[in-house]
């Protein structure tokens, strides 16, 4: 197998490809890629992502509130 003859260069980039690719690999990985959304995002646009997590950091801010007050009542009830 000679691997000049099953090869060809890319008149864009100059890169040499295998015979059997229909596209440079190397002027593929240019294009602008898809910007990748992760699995725990499950299919959510962005603004309900945000909204999510703005419910999920005012729903953990009045869990700390709460237990705060919990406190300063039980250190006023054991104080008096």
């Amino acid at each position: 197998m000679d691997l000049i003859k099953d090869t060809w260069t890319c008149k864009k980039c100059g890169a040499w490809n295998a015979a059997y690719r229909t596209e440079c690999g190397k002027c593929i990985e240019m294009k602008e890629k898809k910007v990748r959304q992760y699995r725990s995002r499950q299919g959510r646009s962005d603004s309900q992502y945000e909204s999510s997590a703005k419910v999920l950091g005012f729903t953990a801010l009045m869990l700390f509130g709460a237990l705060l007050i919990a406190s300063i009542i039980e250190l006023v009830e054991t104080l008096f």
